[in-house]
């Protein structure tokens, strides 16, 4: 049988492609994906194309686009993810895997997290891609990479309502990237221990955590930035020499 998309526009795939509809992709796969936001050149969407879309749970999964329609000037593809289920996925969010892409994957080298390396399986199994991401400075996050693939970063900074300024190095000289909030990945996985470890770099170089709501924010790890004098042992108010 096949998809609704090919039907319309002619465009078949073959069985082998046909096949994936539905699954993961494995991490040398996500190593040729690419989105709109993340390429200088134009890609292609047509009815009938193998693509990759964010799931619900988290991570990606492909499905085939079936038909587009405008939503408030935003493009959105249903997309067919098989069993004859299909969602409503923004072009902005759809991926493609490049075709005759032959960089090589560091599978070979010691899986690890670790800024600007490409992401464990576990982390492209769970990330979350979503219109309604947001996030704290200092927080790590997945960056698409021009050229495919997704890598570690980090928030530097928020810069507009929806957008953020992005590092995949610790190196100060690396400029920060502007970002959507949609093009990041969050990592719900990622525990405070693993976020110092991916950090501690930046901030051994004197790149302080930036305050939100009187809490730094390191992927879940809050610290109280309160400046406010102690209470005494007496219960009277620690001042002058007597502050810590």
């Amino acid at each position: 049988k096949m998809f609704k998309g090919e039907l319309l526009s002619g465009n078949v795939l073959t069985n082998s492609a046909a096949a994936l509809v539905g699954s993961s992709p494995t991490r040398s796969e996500i190593i040729a994906l690419v989105f709109q936001f993340a390429v200088d050149f134009p890609i292609s969407f047509t009815a009938g194309d193998l693509v990759l879309v964010p799931r619900s749970k988290g991570g990606l999964s492909y499905g085939v686009l079936a038909a587009s329609q405008d939503q408030k000037g935003r493009v959105v593809w249903n997309v067919e993810m098989g069993a004859g289920s299909f969602k409503s996925v923004p072009q902005m969010l759809v991926g493609k895997i490049l075709g005759g892409c032959t960089r090589t994957s560091n599978d070979a080298l010691e899986p690890c997290r670790a800024l600007g390396r490409e992401a464990m399986l576990m982390d492209l199994k769970s990330f979350v891609l979503s219109l309604s991401n947001s996030f704290q400075p200092m927080e790590v996050v997945l960056v698409a990479r021009a050229r495919g693939g997704l890598v570690y970063g980090y928030v530097t900074a928020l810069d507009g309502k929806h957008h953020y300024l992005v590092k995949t190095r610790g190196n100060n000289g690396d400029a920060p990237k502007r970002m959507a909030s949609y093009s990041l990945g969050k990592l719900p996985l990622l525990s405070p221990k693993d976020t110092q470890s991916m950090l501690g770099a930046v901030l051994a170089k004197g790149i302080s955590l930036q305050a939100v709501n009187g809490v730094q924010h390191v992927n879940g790890l809050h610290r109280r930035t309160d400046t406010t004098s102690s209470r005494s042992r007496n219960g009277g108010t620690s001042g002058g020499a007597g502050a810590r």
